[in-house]
C-alpha cells in the first residue's frame, strides 16, 4: 500500500512541475486564484437582449469554472481557462443570463478551481421593474388631413394593450391591439373629408403595473383638392378617337371648364359642375383636323374654394373613316346604310338598281371632323355589326377629302372580315393614275392591316382608294394622315 501511494502523488508532482515548467522564465511557487465575492445584475436590458456582466480572475494556474447546482436561467464563459506558464494572468469570467420575467430576484454560486484552490462567486438576478414608454406619442397632436400611418415604438418589457376610447371622431385602426415587450403600434388614420370640423381620438396604451400612456390624436379639417387617378394630369389620345374621361378624386363640390383649345373643333364637356360624390368627367370633341400640328386643349377643374388644376389633351391630326358616337366616343351599332343579311343581299338583284333598297351609289360618309368621304360601291353599300362597312366590286372607291395647303401623306386600311378577291390601290382622281407608293395590294386576310405611305402627294389634291378586282371591302378603319 505505501509504495502505490508514493508512485501517485509522484507522478502528480511530475505533472504538476510539466504544467509550470518554462525554459525562459521561473514559475511562482504557490498557486494563486483571487476574483470577487458577487455578481448582480439587472432583470433585463433596454433592448431586451441577454444580460450581460462579467468578474476580473488573477490565476497563476490553469482552472475552470461551473455552477454549483443546475442553473438554466445563466450561463458561464470560458469553463476553463489554461495557464502553462504558471505566472499570474487577468483574465474575464463572463456571465449572461435570460431576462427575469418573475416579481423576485433570483440566484446562483459559481464555483471557481485551479486544483488547490476554490472560490465562491454569489450570482444575483434582480427582479423585474415593469417600465412602459412610447417615444413620439405627442407628436400627433395635430396631424394632417390626408389618410397616412403612423408608427411608434412601444417600449415595455411586460406586455402591454393598445385601445381606442369611446367617443372619437376620428376612427382610427390600431394594429397590432396588444404585445409583449417592446414592439411597434401602428396607427391607421383615415382621410378627414370635413372641410369644416378637425378630427379627434384618444387611444390610451396600457402594461401590467405601468402607468398607462395616452396618445391624443387631433387631426385637421380639410383643405379642398382635387386629385387625378393615378396622379396623370394629361393624355395622349389615339387619333381619330372622340372623348376623354378625366377621372379624380375630390372632398369638395367643383367646377369645370375648358380654358385653352388649339386644334380640336368644338369641344364640350359632360357636365361643368358635380358634387363630391362624382369623380369622373368626359371631355367630348371631334378627332383633330389640324393638320401640320398636335392638337391641345386644357381642361381647368376647381374645387369649391380651392385652387384650379389643369388636364391636359392632345390628339394627333388624322381623318377615320369610323362611325363613333360623339357622346360616348364608342363604334356604334347603327351606320347611316342599310344593313341586310347576307341572304338578302344575294337574292335582292332588281333589273333597276336604283330600286335596290341595300343598293347605294355614289354617296358620303360625312365625318365628325366636317370633312367628307365619297363613296362609290358597285354592289351596293351596307354594314354588318361583326365585318364592318361592306362595299366593293370593280371601278368601286372610296374618295378621300382635298384639303388646302395639306398633302396626304400616309393611308392605313384594316379589314373587319376576310376579303377574297380585293385589289386596292391609291389613285388619282381620275381613277385610272397610281400615285407613287399607292401600288396595288391583294387583302386576303381578317384584320389585316396595310399601309400606303405618299411621299409625292400634292397640297389640296383629292385621291382615292380604288378597288380593280370583284373582291369585297370589309372596312374595319380607315386612316387618313395629312402634314
Amino acid at each position: 500500500m505505501k509504495n502505490r501511494h508514493t508512485s501517485v502523488l509522484s507522478l502528480g508532482f511530475l505533472l504538476a512541475l510539466a504544467s509550470c515548467w518554462n525554459p525562459q522564465m521561473s514559475p511562482e511557487d504557490s498557486p494563486l486564484l483571487e476574483t470577487g465575492d458577487e455578481i448582480l445584475i439587472p432583470a433585463d436590458i433596454d433592448d431586451l437582449s441577454e444580460v450581460r456582466d462579467s468578474i476580473k480572475v488573477r490565476a497563476n494556474r490553469s482552472w475552470s469554472a461551473r455552477f454549483e447546482s443546475e442553473t438554466s436561467w445563466a450561463k458561464i464563459s470560458p469553463e476553463e481557462s489554461m495557464n502553462l506558464g504558471c505566472y499570474t494572468v487577468e483574465r474575464e469570467l463572463v456571465v449572461e443570463a435570460s431576462l427575469n420575467r418573475e416579481k423576485e430576484p433570483r440566484s446562483a454560486r459559481i464555483v471557481l478551481s485551479d486544483g488547490v484552490n476554490v472560490k465562491y462567486v454569489n450570482l444575483t438576478q434582480d427582479r423585474i421593474y415593469p417600465r412602459l414608454a412610447i417615444p413620439g406619442a405627442g407628436d400627433l397632436s395635430l396631424i394632417v388631413p390626408e389618410a397616412a400611418s403612423y408608427e411608434l415604438p412601444v417600449k415595455t418589457n411586460v406586455a402591454w394593450r393598445a385601445e381606442l376610447l369611446p367617443g372619437a371622431t376620428l376612427p382610427i385602426t390600431l394594429s397590432p391591439e396588444s404585445g409583449y415587450c417592446s414592439g411597434v403600434l401602428t396607427l391607421e388614420v383615415p382621410e378627414n373629408m370635413d372641410l369644416v370640423n378637425e378630427k379627434q381620438a384618444t387611444v390610451v396604451v396600457h402594461a401590467e403595473d405601468c402607468n398607462d400612456v395616452v396618445i391624443e390624436v387631433r387631426q385637421r379639417n380639410a383643405s379642398p383638392y382635387i386629385l387625378f387617378e393615378g396622379g396623370e394630369n394629361s393624355a395622349k389620345r389615339e387619333s381619330g378617337l372622340f372623348n376623354q374621361i378625366i377621372s379624380f378624386k375630390t372632398n369638395s363640390n367643383w367646377t369645370a371648364s375648358i380654358t385653352a383649345n388649339d386644334g380640336f373643333l368644338n369641344p364640350t364637356l359632360s357636365a361643368e359642375s358635380g358634387t363630391k360624390d362624382e369623380t369622373s368627367l368626359s371631355v367630348l370633341f371631334p378627332p383633330a383636323a389640324c393638320f401640320g400640328k398636335i392638337a391641345t386643349m386644357t381642361v381647368s377643374l376647381t374645387p369649391e374654394n380651392g385652387e384650379s388644376v389643369s388636364f391636359t389633351i392632345s390628339q394627333d391630326p388624322v381623318l377615320r373613316a369610323r362611325i363613333i358616337d360623339p357622346a360616348t366616343g364608342k363604334r356604334v351599332d347603327d351606320w347611316p346604310f342599310s344593313s341586310p343579311t347576307s341572304k338578302e343581299v344575294k337574292t335582292s338583284k332588281p333589273s333597276d338598281p336604283s330600286k335596290d333598297p341595300f343598293y347605294q351609289q355614289p354617296g358620303v360618309l360625312t365625318l365628325a371632323s366636317g370633312y367628307d368621304i365619297r363613296i362609290l360601291s358597285q354592289i351596293g353599300l351596307w354594314r354588318n355589326t361583326s365585318t364592318g362597312l361592306i362595299m366593293g366590286g370593280t371601278g368601286s372607291y372610296l374618295g378621300f377629302p382635298a384639303i388646302e395647303g395639306h398633302r396626304l401623306v400616309s393611308v392605313t386600311y384594316v379589314t373587319a372580315g376576310k376579303p377574297t378577291d380585293l385589289l386596292l390601290s391609291i389613285r388619282e382622281e381620275d381613277l385610272s393614275t397610281v400615285v407613287n407608293g399607292g401600288a396595288e395590294v391583294s387583302i386576303n386576310e381578317n384584320y389585316k392591316t396595310h399601309t400606303w405611305e405618299l411621299p409625292d402627294s400634292r397640297p389640296g389634291c383629292g385621291y382615292v382608294m380604288y378597288s380593280s378586282a370583284e373582291g369585297r371591302f370589309y372596312m374595319g378603319d380607315l386612316i387618313l394622315r395629312y402634314e
